[in-house]
């Protein structure tokens, strides 16, 4: 297997192989973790700090499994390590400012971009199917709809109007925690339409995040076949790979 994070082809690189699953299989449980508990969350300055203890696991996890290589690993802390100051900054901050809150989720999106464009080239690259490689396209689908989920939270920020949530009277402002529902329900374009967006540019940003869950799975899933076929038609595997 190769691929931008590291390059697989000897005995020797078996430890850095298995400790790059392992990091992909941490970012991938630590981020389903995420969506399964984040209705505990709702908001408050106790319930604030969990979702930030949440976030710096997957934060951490994403470093373990793009890490190997200095360069990534020297980009990845660059912009992990600003937004973890400003995001228990603005935790602590009473009243916290909204250019905390705008560089804080800038820095977010681009740290989980990065760490998607590497898996990803990691994942499509790969020439048999282990499990590091199934638990990295788990990885990558969770990481787009956070990326995206991070991207309408910033715009309700800024404009409160941009996301509406009709279940509740006539409908009110969405709350953050609305957000990620939204982000999943459309990356697997669901639709449910009890999060509305309401601006031009939430539209736009929806339609978007729905493409980019149209075209990931059969780009994805037929890679992963393809690997398999290769894999089988030249008679390679080992103990790792998956049939």
């Amino acid at each position: 297997m190769s691929g931008t994070i590291v390059e697989v082809g000897s005995a020797t690189q078996r430890e850095t192989t298995l400790r790059i699953e392992r990091g992909l299989r941490s970012l991938g449980l630590s981020m389903m973790l995420l969506l399964v508990c984040y209705p505990f969350f709702g908001t408050g300055t106790p319930r604030q700090i969990v979702l930030n203890l949440f976030l710096s696991l997957v934060f951490v996890s994403a470093i373990a499994a793009v890490g190997e290589r200095r360069r990534h690993l020297v980009i990845g802390l660059a912009l992990a390590v600003p937004w973890f100051i400003l995001t228990w900054v603005e935790t602590a901050t009473a009243a916290p400012t909204s250019w905390i809150s705008g560089v804080a989720g800038g820095l977010a999106i681009a740290f989980l971009s990065f760490t998607l464009v590497i898996v990803l080239d990691f994942v499509l690259r790969a020439d048999r199917v282990t499990t590091g490689v199934l638990w990295g396209a788990v990885a990558i689908y969770m990481i787009l709809g956070g990326v995206w989920f991070i991207n309408f939270a910033l715009m309700q920020r800024f404009e409160p109007a941009s996301f509406t949530d009709m279940t509740v009277g006539a409908g009110n402002p969405a709350e953050w925690t609305d957000l990620l529902y939204y982000s999943f329900v459309t990356l697997t374009t669901l639709g449910f339409g009890d999060i509305v967006p309401t601006t031009s540019m939430a539209r736009h940003f929806t339609v978007a995040e729905a493409v980019c869950g149209v075209l990931y799975l059969p780009i994805v899933i037929s890679r992963l076949v393809g690997a398999v076929g290769t894999s089988s038609a030249l008679g390679t595997g080992d103990a790792d790979e998956v049939h």
